[in-house]
């Protein structure tokens, strides 16, 4: 498979694939693209691309973008934070920075890293300054339902999570979706600051599984709150499709010949509460 990429005019990178069967059909798409250039994307930088696509992709309003902005990415390790100093995080998350700069109206960025594997630097948190947005960024080791009460992110990001895979994903769900159900209730009819939850799989069968697992577990806590009159719903604002900004190296995975090909991030969803 070859990867071909191309720029908008808001300078946002877009990924294009294709398989030649022919050599007159390889021809034909050498022609086509003539204009792109073939490159590669890695895992370290289809995350951050993926971050920044989704926040383009949902398309949301300067409000959303207003003073001080969260990000909580779940399940990190050393991919995700491979380092806390500071020149390695503006090398890790510069795109990300950039993106909330050309919004005009993010003065502060808190980033929580959160996971199991992120032992080496529990309880850190660092603070910086970038081009003059505010940035702290802070890591917790364990899981994200056991951390105390936390704020309201933006958005909410899992990369390759597996949730169809790990028990221990339901849990952080169950309280997430909870407190969505809970911030909603409590809004009383107003409009309570919205948050997204993105999440990558390697294929798109287990992208579908952890859509699968999300709905499972919503469905519980509703069936937990059928006394209450308004019943909330999980949106997808997209679902189970591929990741223009997945990495674009193979991952080696034992399977029978013809199994799935596994990428890091190949695949997306992004849902909200209704």
């Amino acid at each position: 498979m070859e990867f071909w990429v191309s720029k908008s005019e808001s300078g946002f990178t877009s990924l294009l694939a294709f398989s030649p069967v022919s050599e007159e059909q390889a021809r034909l798409h050498a022609l086509l693209f003539a204009n792109m250039e073939v490159i590669t994307i890695d895992s370290a930088h289809s995350q951050v691309s993926t971050l920044v696509y989704a926040l383009v992709k949902l398309d949301l309003g300067p409000e959303n973008y207003a003073g001080s902005v969260a990000i909580h990415i779940l399940g990190a390790d050393s991919v995700e934070l491979p380092s806390i100093g500071e020149a390695d995080l503006v090398g890790k998350w510069k795109p990300l920075f950039d993106e909330f700069l050309s919004r005009g109206t993010t003065t502060h960025l808190r980033m929580l890293f959160c996971g199991p594997n992120l032992r080496k630097f529990q309880g850190v948190a660092v603070d910086m300054d970038y081009q003059g947005l505010h940035v702290q960024l802070e890591a917790q080791s364990g899981c994200y339902h056991d951390l105390p009460e936390k704020e309201s992110p933006l958005l909410i990001v899992a990369y390759n999570a597996g949730l169809w895979g790990y028990e221990s994903w339901r849990p952080t769900l169950a309280a997430l979706f909870g407190s969505w159900l809970c911030s909603a209730a409590g809004a009383a009819g107003a409009s309570a600051a919205r948050s997204f939850l993105l999440i990558t799989s390697y294929t798109h069968d287990e992208s579908e599984d952890d859509y699968d697992t999300m709905f499972e577990v919503f469905s519980g806590l509703q069936q937990q709150q059928q006394q209450q009159q308004q019943q909330r719903q999980l949106q997808w604002h997209w679902d189970c499709e591929v990741n223009p900004q997945g990495a674009t190296e193979d991952l080696e995975r034992k399977g029978a010949p013809g199994a799935n090909v596994y990428r890091e991030n190949q695949c997306w969803q992004c849902i909200s509460l209704k």
